[in-house]
């Protein structure tokens, strides 16, 4: 079953998408992510981790947005626990599907369409110009790796996070 899941997620990775820079709405944009995540965002236990109920409550913080769209960009490695689940994989960067627009059309059609419903009245939707500090303040910090440990310094400075 495991096999069938990632066979499914790398075919949704090498889908073409047409250029991020074009007007691209975001359940346009989320399938990409869907491919492995499902379109719900509920992801596979085990597999893929989910994306549901985790993005407003990770973008409630300064330090939890640029994570955010450090993943989009670079991807991310290493082991996670995601509502006490163990997930060990890779997922890919999207730097090369995804322009600073694309990021934030993503993120936004993901909290406020999957998550919608968590939403608080103080939720700020990305920008693109937010997205683009965020990419030229990491410029030079590229990998997986990074966004891996741009993810344990959020854990650390939030435990809370830990939560969902």
């Amino acid at each position: 079953m495991k096999i069938f899941f990632l066979l499914l997620c790398s075919l949704g990775v090498l889908l073409p998408l047409s250029s991020a820079s074009a007007e691209v709405g975001g359940e346009q944009a989320y399938q990409r992510c869907a491919a492995c995540h499902m379109a719900d965002g509920s992801g596979v236990p085990g597999v893929f981790p989910p994306l549901k109920n985790r993005i407003p409550v990770m973008a409630a913080s300064a330090e939890g947005r640029r994570y955010l769209i450090m993943v989009v960009q670079n991807g991310l490695m290493g082991n996670i626990v995601v509502e006490d689940i163990s997930y060990y994989g890779v997922m890919p960067a999207q730097s090369s599907v995804y322009d600073a627009k694309g990021i934030s059309v993503v993120l936004n059609y993901l909290a406020e369409s999957i998550d919608g419903s968590q939403l608080s009245n103080v939720w700020q939707a990305f920008t693109e110009a937010e997205v683009q500090q965020t990419l030229l303040e990491f410029a030079g910090k590229k990998g997986a790796q990074h966004t891996a440990q741009m993810r344990r310094e959020l854990f650390r400075l939030y435990p809370e996070l830990n939560e969902f």
